[in-house]
């Protein structure tokens, strides 16, 4: 008979909370002392893949490795029967994306952060509890996500700005000319003709 496993405290939120406080770079910047093990239950697996750890669920990607690793060591189970059952995830990473957030619903600001696991193996005597799992909350309803994300589109939106304005001026002084106009947003992502000024 397998056991009820009740989630202690909180494990996707800080990671994230850490990963968007380091810049979204989780090669170079995450520390690894956060980059340890942990149990997941997989909430949803159709139409898109969810982990919640009993207090926040956030979309999910499990790696072409992941999978053949688990239909070669469990070939009794299928990758539909995973959906509320607990993993163990020994390998993961986290991704920022871009997705459209009037059409997913993990996401903010058109911004999104992807667990994506590259080895994990089922936990098959033990059970979620069905009451935490239930009670779980998206993880970008969270206000202090919600904040990271804001200011991680913001450094990311000012960086293409300097890099834009860097190119700009480099090109004026390899042609000889004086101060030129820096585009505007829309001009960087498409109209070039809409210009502003900068002094």
């Amino acid at each position: 008979m397998p056991t009820v496993h009740l989630f202690e405290k909180e494990k996707l939120k800080p990671v994230v909370n850490l990963f968007l406080g380091t810049g979204a770079n989780y090669e170079d910047k995450f520390p690894t002392q956060f980059k340890r093990p942990m149990r997941l239950v997989v909430s949803e697996n159709i139409p898109s893949l969810r982990v919640c750890d009993g207090f926040h669920w956030v979309d999910a990607l499990f790696t072409k490795d992941s999978i053949n690793d688990f239909r070669k060591n469990w070939s009794h189970l299928k990758f539909s029967q995973l959906r509320d059952k607990l993993i163990y995830v020994q390998r993961w990473s986290l991704r920022l994306r871009q997705r459209d957030s009037s059409k997913q619903l993990c996401t903010y600001n058109n911004l999104t952060v992807v667990y994506c696991i590259e080895q994990f193996k089922p936990i098959v005597h033990e059970i979620p509890s069905q009451r935490q799992t239930l009670s779980a909350k998206n993880l970008f309803d969270d206000p202090k996500i919600r904040t990271m994300l804001e200011g991680t589109r913001h450094d990311f939106l000012q960086n293409l700005i300097e890099t834009k304005h860097e190119s700009i001026r480099e090109l004026d002084d390899s042609l000889g000319v004086g101060q030129s106009q820096m585009p505007s947003l829309k001009g960087l992502f498409g109209d070039n003709d809409a210009t502003a000024v900068t002094d």
